[in-house]
């Protein structure tokens, strides 16, 4: 059964032809770390995730990364306010390491 996906540049579906025969490589672009993570984080992930598992099962060779950007000015404001609030922590990467929970 071969794999159709919709094209948006040329508004058709079209049948799904990886650049390399049998590998495909997936990118999705992270969260922008500068608070704790919420429900929203999760849509992008799990759909990226049925992609990558359905591409998988139909004996494709999946490489998933996914980035995360960090808003340093943000995070650290935050973050502090965070510590001085609940003492969870002072370090602008604390919302990665939850995120990464």
């Amino acid at each position: 059964m071969a794999l159709h996906v919709y094209n948006y540049m040329t508004r058709a579906l079209e049948r799904f032809e990886p650049v390399t025969r049998g590998k495909v490589s997936l990118y999705v672009c992270g969260p922008t770390v500068y608070d704790h993570a919420h429900l929203g984080h999760a849509k992008t992930y799990i759909a990226m995730d049925v992609i990558a598992r359905y591409l998988k099962y139909l004996d494709y060779q999946v490489r998933h990364v996914r980035s995360g950007a960090f808003v340093y000015r943000r995070s650290t404001r935050r973050c502090n306010l965070s510590w001085a609030l609940s003492r969870c922590g002072a370090h602008p990467t604390c919302y990665i390491v939850i995120f990464e929970r």
